[in-house]
């Protein structure tokens, strides 16, 4: 059974927790861009996609091990954190309406659809948290947690990135070869007959 909670509830009740998914998730972009670019050219949109979700799903379960009011829940193929026993939030790429980009199976249309139950669970309410790319599929444009309502949403909430700073290429040595200090030499005061020989001689 599904019990809708509006926006400003959620809110309050996921305060920390925002924080906590919004982080990942740029982990999870930064983990990409750490493959070689090699590789990242030979992926296809689908493939980058589905390389991001594990992470967001590996990072979840590390950030979420141990609270509490969180249960990680692998079920029938589908990842969720299970937030306070009414809230189940899964991790995907959005698109452009905020809807979340993949295969439209019976499970995931029961889940946008606020259709789709856990054991145990009475009541509720389905989230999907995820990331927008910008136009040039080069970094995140936003980070956002959203409630589907079927084809659309009830609301959406964009979450704060945390920027990393550019930072120029490292260059590392291997273990046997160090970088030499550079040699520094002094110019000793010359004889005051070689100075006057020297001012002489133009």
């Amino acid at each position: 059974m599904t019990r809708m909670i509006v926006q400003s509830r959620a809110d309050r009740l996921l305060k920390k927790d925002y924080l906590i998914v919004s982080q990942l998730i740029v982990d999870a972009w930064r983990d990409y861009q750490q493959y070689p670019f090699t590789i990242q050219t030979a992926h296809t949109p689908r493939t980058r996609a589905s390389a991001v979700h594990d992470h967001m799903v590996l990072r979840a379960r590390v950030a979420f091990a141990g609270m509490p009011h969180a249960k990680c829940i692998d079920h029938g193929g589908l990842f969720i954190v299970l937030l306070y026993d009414r809230i189940a939030l899964r991790f995907k790429k959005l698109d452009d309406e905020f809807r979340s980009s993949n295969i439209p199976t019976q499970q995931s249309l029961d889940f946008v659809r606020q259709e789709s139950e856990l054991p145990g669970i009475k009541t509720m309410m389905n989230l999907q948290a995820g990331y927008r790319l910008n136009r040039l599929q080069t970094d995140l444009e936003g980070v956002y947690v959203a409630c589907p309502r079927g084809a659309e949403n009830l609301w959406i909430k964009e979450l704060p990135i945390v920027k990393m700073a550019s930072s120029a290429s490292v260059i590392s040595f291997p273990p046997s070869i160090k970088p030499t200090p550079a040699t520094t030499f002094s110019i000793k005061d010359q004889p005051k007959s070689d100075k006057m020989a020297d001012s002489e001689g133009g």
